[in-house]
Formats: C-alpha cells, sequence, structure tokens
C-alpha cells in the first residue's frame, strides 16, 4: 500500500509539524556544526595554553631551583664567614693583656694611686705589658688580621652583623690604645671623657643600657663590652635563621655606620 505525502503529513500531526521538525534538524545541525568548530577551536586554544604553561611552569621550576642553590651556597658563604668572624673575636679578646681589662676596671679615683705603684697585682702591670707589644708585634698582628677579616667578610655578614662586630672591636682597639698614651703620659682617663666613644655607645646601645653606664662608671667598660657581644651573638642569630631585623634595626644600624666612618680618624685621641 502506498502512502501519499498528504498522509503522512496527516499521521505526523500536519505539514506545519513536519516543517517545524525539519527546520528544528536543521537548525541541530548547524549548531552542532558551529558546536564542534568552537569545540576545536577551544581546545586547539587550550592546548596552546597548556603549553605555554608548561613552558611557564619549566621556567619557574628552574628559577626556583636556581635561587634555593644560591640561596644554599649564600648560607653555606655566611655560615663559613660567622665561623670564622665569631673564632676571630674570641682571638681577638683573648689577645687582650689581662692588665688592660684590670685598669679599665679601676675607679677613677684609684687611677694616680695605681701609676705610681712601685709593685703591681697579678695580671695588673700594665707597664710592662705595654713593653711587651712594642717588642712582640702579636697582639697587633691579631687586630689587624681581625680587621682586615671583617671587612672582607661584610658581604656575608650583613649590616647589621658588621655594624655591632665592627662597633665592638672599634671601642676595644680605641680605649686599648687611649690606655696605652695615657700610661706613658702618666694620666689615666675615663673611657667615657672620650667624646667619640661615649657617642658611639650611645648609639649602639639602648637607652637602658647607657643609664646604667651613667650610673656605674667602674663597671661601665665589661658592661658596654657584655652588651655588644650580646648584641652581635643576637645579629648572628638573625642572619643565620633568615630572619629579617626590623626598621628600628636599619635605622639604628645606618646611624652606627655614620660613626664608625669616622674611626679611620679617630681611633686615636
Amino acid at each position: 500500500m502506498e502512502i501519499t505525502l498528504s498522509e503522512i503529513a496527516a499521521l505526523a500531526g500536519g505539514t506545519s509539524v513536519i516543517i517545524s521538525g525539519v527546520a528544528y534538524l536543521v537548525g541541530q545541525l548547524v549548531i552542532n556544526s558551529r558546536t564542534e568548530k568552537w569545540r576545536s577551536q577551544t581546545e586547539s586554544k587550550l592546548k596552546i595554553l597548556e603549553n605555554q604553561l608548561s613552558e611557564k611552569s619549566n621556567i619557574l621550576s628552574n628559577l626556583i631551583d636556581i635561587q634555593r642553590a644560591n640561596y644554599s651556597l649564600s648560607q653555606e658563604k655566611r655560615i663559613a664567614a660567622v665561623e670564622d668572624i665569631w673564632k676571630m673575636f674570641n682571638d681577638f679578646l683573648f689577645s687582650l693583656p689581662k692588665s688592660f681589662l684590670y685598669v679599665n676596671s679601676l675607679r677613677v679615683n684609684e687611677y694616680d694611686g695605681y701609676l705610681e705603684r712601685s709593685t703591681f697585682p697579678e695580671d695588673g702591670d700594665i707597664k710592662n705589658d705595654i713593653k711587651e707589644i712594642e717588642t712582640d708585634q702579636k697582639v697587633v698582628d691579631v687586630f689587624r688580621d681581625y680587621r682586615n677579616k671583617l671587612i672582607y667578610s661584610r658581604p656575608f655578614l650583613g649590616e647589621d652583623l658588621y655594624t655591632s662586630i665592627h662597633s665592638h672591636y672599634i671601642f676595644v682597639v680605641r680605649i686599648f690604645l687611649n690606655t696605652i698614651s695615657q700610661v706613658e703620659k702618666n694620666k689615666l682617663k675615663h673611657w667615657q671623657e672620650d667624646s667619640y666613644l661615649k657617642r658611639l655607645v650611645d648609639s649602639a646601645l639602648s637607652e637602658e643600657d647607657i643609664l646604667v653606664i651613667a650610673t656605674d662608671k667602674k663597671n661601665s667598660f665589661n658592661y658596654v663590652l657584655q652588651q655588644m657581644e650580646r648584641q652581635i651573638l643576637k645579629n648572628m642569630n638573625l642572619l643565620l635563621s633568615g630572619k629579617k631585623a626590623s626598621e628600628d634595626s636599619h635605622k639604628h644600624t645606618e646611624e652606627l655606620i655614620n660613626i664608625l666612618s669616622e674611626s679611620e680618624n679617630k681611633i686615636l685621641k
């Protein structure tokens, strides 16, 4: 039995239904075609982005590896520099004659009596030690080697640690040379009468420390040494732990650097 187009239309609900159905199918084909084209283009773009991201990821990964290697190498150099400087720091202190520490622990009213003595307590004969220093250059060599090492190690120590060690060095060496000069002139003076040293210490230590120093002259020399050493150890810990110093600490360091820049001409008053 043959079925005519009109019968098919009738069975399907009429010609309008067929037309709309065909239009829908054609529309879907167009949409699918466009979708496929969009999908193809999108996949292509995604592939390009993926390759770019992969390339950037590799570059970033390489940079991180380089940075990690550089940091590791830098940290090794910092550790080595700190170890060397700490050893020389102690060698420097041990090289000082005990009489130097003794004299700078006297009360001001004991100066004249000390210089007039014909005999001195054990490890307290500064005059004899000065003679030995003049004939044996070991102390001078230690001072010079320590200072040269400190300057050489500056990039690895960082400004905060370098400045705290340099301040300690200048404080000790200047008082040491002043003491020798004063003994030779037979006239001892308290270190706080040196205006440069006073400015150096005022910048290096806290207000609380400065108050202690002002009220206890007899023990002020040893007190300054102790507080400066604590500051050095604190800065060593910050450097080795990778922590950053505070902004106040940086300002404090800059102030000290300005004062220390005068040290070349003011070591011996």
